[in-house]
């Protein structure tokens, strides 16, 4: 498999995963010949983005007129570099990169275990609430506690929690798609990081994709992040670039 196929593939399953939980959560997924884009219920901040752009169909003067109704997200999510020579026109400015990675079956390195950590499969509403709960305070984000609820019995998510001292100090999502896995939402709170924890609840969640039979894992991660997820076999494959429209954000503050 060449490097643009394995690109394809950690694109076309991240967005495959926003459309679903869009759909399923009580959000909206709506595409145009240009663009697609997924917005969550109000209260939420995931997922909230215009994808999958193709850049000689967009007509700007649709698209603000779109965006000033309100009908489109603030975020554009895209490997595009140059695509702000456009979307500038209507407010959005490139704001940081993430990075799409992934790796085969054969190359997982399962990080050390920690001392007292110890990981289960949220399997109730309450156990997801503490789960989303736990994610917002990590992310600084915003979840309606039973946003996630409609996910628990479908059959394409897993998520779990991780404890120290029977504190849940992390948080992961597994969302299948074939036969791979994209690892999401990996978070640990603010007091427990720099201990290694996020990355050994990344590699016990790939691992349980594994086991499964799945045979390849997908991520994305911020540069600044990224040395971690690499030291258990990740790869990376391309750049991603996330705008925001900064007009927008300008009149929702005003």
């Amino acid at each position: 498999m060449s490097d643009q196929q394995k690109i394809n593939i950690i694109l076309q399953h991240h967005f495959d995963l926003y459309r679903t939980i869009a759909r399923t959560c009580g959000g909206t997924h709506n595409t145009i010949p240009a663009y697609e884009w997924c917005s969550a219920p109000f209260g939420n901040d995931y997922p909230n983005f215009i994808f999958n752009e193709k850049k000689h169909l967009i007509d700007t003067e649709h698209l603000k007129e779109q965006l000033s109704k309100g009908n489109f997200p603030a975020f554009w999510l895209s490997r595009d570099v140059e695509l702000d020579a456009i979307i500038k026109k209507v407010g959005f400015r490139k704001i940081q990169s993430w990075l799409a990675m992934g790796m085969a079956k054969d190359e997982l390195i399962v990080s050390q275990a920690i001392p007292q950590l110890e990981y289960s499969k949220v399997n109730t509403a309450d156990e997801l609430r503490i789960w989303a709960q736990l994610m917002g305070e990590s992310f600084r984000a915003t979840y309606q506690l039973d946003y996630f609820l409609p996910l628990l019995d479908h059959p394409s998510f897993e998520f779990f929690l991780f404890h120290k001292q029977e504190m849940p100090v992390a948080t992961t999502m597994n969302y299948y798609r074939d036969d791979i896995v994209g690892v999401h939402m990996v978070a640990t709170h603010p007091l427990h990081r720099q201990q290694g924890i996020g990355q050994w609840a990344f590699s016990q969640s790939i691992q349980k994709a594994f086991d499964k039979g799945m045979h390849t894992a997908i991520c994305t991660a911020m540069p600044k992040g990224a040395n971690a997820w690499q030291k258990i076999g990740f790869k990376v494959y391309d750049n991603l670039y996330l705008y925001w429209r900064l007009s927008k954000i300008k009149n929702q503050q005003a």
